[in-house]
């Protein structure tokens, strides 16, 4: 069987604006982890959604990691960068 990992990270940095984006601020939108991105994307018409939807369509075992959304802000911190894509 053909497995996939699937996750997302998502944000749009403004370079002006001086209020870091921490986990705090994806934790507020999005921050999932595990099989609990699947339980939470799972038919929703997100792009992860159409992801799940096609794997399991076709049978691909799916290994989830993340979703990670925050509303516009400044630059993301070193930390929550480290968190999610240590995820991945």
């Amino acid at each position: 069987m053909k497995r996939v990992m699937i996750g997302c990270f998502a944000h749009e940095t403004n370079e002006f604006n001086p209020n870091r984006t921490g986990l705090d601020e994806f934790r507020i939108r999005e921050l999932f982890f595990g099989d609990e991105v699947v339980a939470k994307r799972r038919n929703t018409a997100t792009e992860l959604g159409g992801m799940i939807e096609v794997l399991e369509r076709n049978g691909v075992e799916i290994v989830p990691s993340v979703s990670a959304f925050a509303m516009p802000a400044g630059p993301v911190t070193v930390g929550a960068m480290e968190t999610v894509l240590g995820a991945m």
